[in-house]
């Protein structure tokens, strides 16, 4: 039995033709659904995967610029360093020893 002319053999037939229509259009709504949180998803990790490419693009060039350093100005900078804190610690000790002084006295 079948739909001719726009009117239906018998009641029972629209009906299941009726339930038929209804399964289908909430499949095709389930899929819709599936499909739209499968584009959310997809969307996401493209953006996670630009942020970590170039979160490693930016330690490479960190890593790149802490190896290739050059010997002579980093051991220049550290002697530098390091004279300015025994200095500061010098001028430090003989302000101390003089203000203590004076204290006691």
């Amino acid at each position: 039995s079948s739909c001719k002319d726009g009117t239906w053999p018998d009641t029972a037939t629209q009906e299941e033709a009726t339930r038929l229509q209804l399964k289908l259009k909430k499949a095709c709504d389930e899929f819709t659904n599936e499909y739209t949180q499968l584009t959310t998803r997809a969307d996401f990790l493209k953006q996670n995967h630009t942020q970590l490419t170039d979160t490693a693009y930016t330690i490479n060039e960190q890593l790149d610029t802490i190896e290739k350093m050059d010997l002579a100005d980093a051991i220049t900078s550290f002697s530098w360093a390091m004279y300015s804190y025994n200095a500061a610690l010098k001028v430090g000790n003989s302000i101390l020893s003089q203000s203590l002084m004076d204290y006691m006295n």
